[in-house]
């Protein structure tokens, strides 16, 4: 049951990263524009949050696999 479990738990984190990634790679997007509309600069603080809180997921995840 442990390693069903840790191949899940490997599987979620490996999800996670992902979009934590695509996050990045959509603020790097926006961050690259001369400058942005009030809508884009919205979008980046939602952004940013949506990232903040799955490196939060990623490393509580990681934390657990690893006991």
């Amino acid at each position: 049951m442990q390693e069903s479990t840790n191949t899940l738990s490997g599987a979620t984190l490996e999800r996670l990263r992902g979009e934590h990634q695509r996050l990045e790679t959509r603020l790097t997007e926006l961050n690259s524009h001369p400058y942005l509309t009030p809508d884009e600069q919205i979008e980046v603080k939602h952004l940013k949050k949506l990232k903040l809180i799955k490196k939060e997921q990623i490393q509580r995840l990681a934390s657990q696999i690893t006991r």
